[in-house]
């Protein structure tokens, strides 16, 4: 964890206070910038397809939050209570609100941690406000023993320790009434919390999702932003990479590479795409497993390529799986062994290549639900 910064050491043996000065504020300047872009990295990696008014909107505030953070010349992370950072992120069903929440917080706990210190932690407190008044929210918020989990005694666990407490509040109702009283609520709650804890007033993020609009007292006092799906080649790239990595993870090969040969309908609600990915992936994975107990081989492949084809849209895939095992005196060298000078056959891999003809996902089709039924495998093995 942590960072350097050679020109301000440079300034601070050799140069006049101005040069301290700017060389101190060009190298925080640095560090902002790549805290910011390491944290979008991280979000990436959730995986999350952060669109890119996204991106804008909530990056301008996060770099704000992270600059007020970084104020004490002699380190640490501590933003000041009157730089609140809350959002409020509303959209369609299915569109990922929750999910970048979630996203959010893992990112930005990497990011402490890369960058401050390894101890550092982002929390996330999740209520849900749909079908709750004032009264009966009130209820579950405060302290009203010295072992219970209330919401405010999970977020003093956090923020007691100097860390970060992401404080979702989700579900929160179209009336604009109900909308202004609840989080109102919330917010008198975590004040009263923050007196005991002023210096680290501004370690509570509040996150807001809801299908609907902020009333206006909300949108005056927090920045709202618009979720949508990602574009239509957005979603390709995600589903391809997820693909990659959901395989890589479940067979452990050394390499894995999936091509999508056709084009995927433009999905409004990205949670169809998401069945769709981890139950394909799954599918090829066990092919692969079952290959390997075939063989008798118990190393990881190789190599893995997909191939994915669909001569309707989508409507009926055909994945074709080349699985590249590897031999044993790759596992017992611990590398590759190399082809015979003479012949080039003597290190050359086991290598089959597998056809699979199955459904495709839920409402990425035109029938029916997932059948995992009738899957058709021909098999063309290669020396």
């Amino acid at each position: 964890a942590g960072f350097s910064d050679s020109a301000s050491h440079t300034a601070l043996r050799a140069g006049s206070p101005e040069e301290l000065q700017a060389a101190m504020e060009t190298g925080r300047n640095q560090v902002i910038s790549d805290m910011t872009d390491f944290f979008w990295e991280k979000v990436a990696a959730y995986p999350y397809v952060a669109t890119p008014s996204l991106r804008a909107t909530l990056g301008d505030e996060l770099c704000s939050y992270m600059a007020s953070g970084l104020r004490d010349p002699a380190g640490g992370f501590a933003p000041p209570g009157e730089r609140a950072f809350s959002f409020f992120l509303f959209g369609g069903a299915g569109t990922g609100k929750s999910t970048m929440v979630s996203a959010f917080g893992q990112a930005l706990q990497a990011t402490l941690q890369r960058f401050i210190g390894a101890g550092r932690r982002a929390d996330i407190v999740k209520v849900a406000l749909n079908g709750l008044t004032p009264e009966s929210l009130g209820m579950i918020l405060r302290v009203q023993g010295i072992s219970d989990m209330s919401i405010e005694r999970l977020l003093e666990q956090t923020v007691s320790r100097g860390s970060v407490a992401i404080l979702h509040l989700e579900e929160i109702p179209e009336d604009a009434v109900l909308q202004e009283a609840l989080v109102s609520t919330v917010k008198q709650m975590v004040a009263t919390l923050l007196r005991r804890y002023h210096q680290y007033a501004g370690n509570v993020i509040l996150a807001m999702t809801s299908n609907y609009r902020a009333a206006a007292a909300i949108a005056r006092s927090t920045t709202q932003i618009t979720v949508v799906a990602p574009s239509a080649d957005e979603q390709w790239q995600h589903c391809v990479g997820m693909l990659e990595t959901s395989l890589k993870a479940a067979t452990k090969a050394s390499e894995v590479s999936v091509a999508l040969k056709y084009t995927l309908p433009l999905m409004k609600d990205m949670r169809p795409l998401c069945q769709w990915w981890t139950t394909l992936s799954y599918h090829m994975a066990q092919r692969v497993e079952d290959y390997k107990s075939a063989h008798g081989s118990e190393a990881p492949p190789r190599n893995i390529a997909a191939i994915l084809s669909s001569a309707n849209g989508g409507g009926v895939i055909s994945v074709n799986l080349e699985v590249e095992l590897a031999e044993e005196a790759d596992v017992e060298g611990g590398g590759s062994r190399s082809a015979c000078s003479s012949c080039g056959s003597c290190g050359r891999p086991s290598t089959r290549r597998i056809s699979l003809t199955d459904a495709g996902p839920p409402r990425l089709r035109r029938r029916g639900a997932w059948d995992e039924e009738g899957v058709e495998a021909a098999v063309e093995e290669g020396g």
